[in-house]
């Protein structure tokens, strides 16, 4: 394995080849959510579908918070003013965040105790996105981005065949879920962290001045990422206060068609 992880450090790629897998691995990553919800409508229904639909809302709504904007900062810190550790000890901060505002707003919206844990569960499988994002930027730093796609196809595409083959075998939500983490987490350490390894320095060091600066730097990205998120919520969270989880379905069927024209504008730009 030591022979593959150098190997690719060391592969000379064109900026056409960094292009190509980054925007196939964004691809990937943007066609998930369409995926998921035809895995989960077709194989266990609409009212499944409906739990999963609003999970996966507020997994998207706390995702922000992990990532608090930082990809794009750091890619630009071409100096390193911050060192990688400061970036993993804020990652680490925002996490502990995400995970807490996912309880306070779970509870927001009424949630069943098998919605909660659901929404938990999935938002914890989530942390494994915040983690692939700073990892993806780092590679980019070092002009490496054709493994943050790589990354990306190898850990998006398994996961969710690891789901729909759960969902398949067991008729499990919660099952399929903690599967797809196990895989995600485990694509994460054996090839992203490896690869890391190799060019970083990886240490958990809590600078509170450089946190609090990043957090500084990072907050206009963060919530214009946040409130984006939060107003497509907006439906779906009066939906969910108001009318059963086949409606949470039928409303993401609907919604759906504008949501893949977007996806190939993303592809064409």
């Amino acid at each position: 394995m030591n022979n593959v992880y150098a190997y690719l450090l060391n592969k000379k790629v064109s900026l056409k080849e960094n292009t190509l897998w980054y925007t196939m691995g964004t691809m990937c990553s943007s066609a998930t959510s369409f995926l998921l919800m035809i895995y989960v409508t077709r194989i266990l229904g609409v009212d499944e579908a409906g739990v999963f639909s609003i999970s996966y809302s507020v997994g998207q709504l706390m995702l922000s918070i992990g990532w608090f904007g930082t990809r794009q900062f750091q890619v630009s810190d071409i100096n390193e003013e911050f060192k990688f550790s400061d970036y993993l000890s804020l990652k680490l901060f925002m996490t502990i965040i995400m995970m807490v505002g996912c309880l306070i707003y779970s509870v927001f919206l009424h949630f069943n105790t098998y919605k909660m844990l659901v929404t938990f569960l999935y938002c914890l499988f989530l942390i494994c996105d915040v983690f692939a994002d700073l990892f993806s930027a780092r590679f980019q730093q070092v002009d490496k981005l054709f493994l943050s796609g790589m990354s990306y196809i190898i850990r998006i595409l398994g996961y969710n065949l690891v789901i729909l083959f759960s969902l398949l075998c067991f008729k499990n939500l919660i099952v399929a879920i903690v599967l797809a983490m196990i895989y995600s987490a485990l694509e994460l350490t054996f090839f992203d962290l490896q690869l890391i390894k190799r060019i970083s320095q990886i240490k958990i060091e809590f600078h509170m001045d450089k946190i609090i600066q990043l957090i500084k730097n990072c907050f206009p990205l963060f919530i214009s990422s946040f409130l984006t998120t939060f107003i497509v919520n907006v439906p779906k969270n009066a939906i969910e206060l108001n009318f059963d989880s086949s409606v949470q379905t039928y409303y993401n069927i609907i919604f759906m068609p504008s949501y893949i024209i977007n996806l190939f504008c993303m592809f064409i730009f």
